[in-house]
C-alpha cells in the first residue's frame, strides 16, 4: 500500500451574509460519498474511532478542535483540526484515533463505504500483524 493519509483544506466564500465551503465527491473528496456520519458532544477524555477500517474516510472539523492520529502499520502521524476548512484524508486500512477534544466538539466523517462491521480491526497489535501480511 502506497497511499497515505494527507490533510485537506477547504476553499471559504466569503459574503457579508456568512461564510460558504463545499465538499463535493470525487472533486474535494478524492471518492464517492456513500456514507456520512456526525461526532458530536466530545469531551477532551474521549477518544473514538480507535480501528483501522477498510474503505476510505475524509474527517472534517466543524466546531471545536482535536487531534486526529493515523498509523500506517509503520509510522505514527497526528493532525490538529481547529477549523471547518479543515480535514484529514484516510486511506483504507490506517489505525486512526480521535482524541484531546476540546468540549463540544463536532465532526463530520465522510466514506467511500456503508457501514460494514466485519470491514474493521479494533485491536491495534491485530493491525500492525495485518499490516505486515499486506506488505510482504
Amino acid at each position: 500500500m502506497k497511499q497515505s493519509a494527507y490533510l485537506i483544506s477547504l476553499k471559504e466564500y466569503c459574503q457579508p451574509n456568512g461564510i460558504l465551503s463545499v465538499i463535493e465527491e470525487n472533486r474535494t473528496l478524492p471518492f464517492a460519498i456513500r456514507r456520512c456520519f456526525f461526532i458530536y458532544d466530545l469531551k477532551p477524555e474521549d477518544k473514538r474511532a480507535v480501528h483501522a477500517v477498510n474503505n476510505q474516510q475524509c474527517i472534517f472539523m466543524l466546531k471545536g478542535a482535536c487531534d486526529v492520529m493515523i498509523h500506517d502499520g509503520k509510522q505514527e502521524s497526528v493532525y490538529h483540526l481547529e477549523a471547518p476548512t479543515q480535514g484529514i484524508y484516510i486511506p483504507p486500512m490506517f489505525w486512526r484515533e480521535i482524541r484531546n477534544c476540546a468540549p463540544g466538539s463536532m465532526l463530520v466523517v465522510f466514506s467511500d463505504q456503508y457501514y460494514d462491521p466485519d470491514a474493521y480491526i479494533r485491536d491495534f497489535d491485530a493491525f500492525l500483524r495485518y499490516r505486515e501480511e499486506v506488505e510482504e
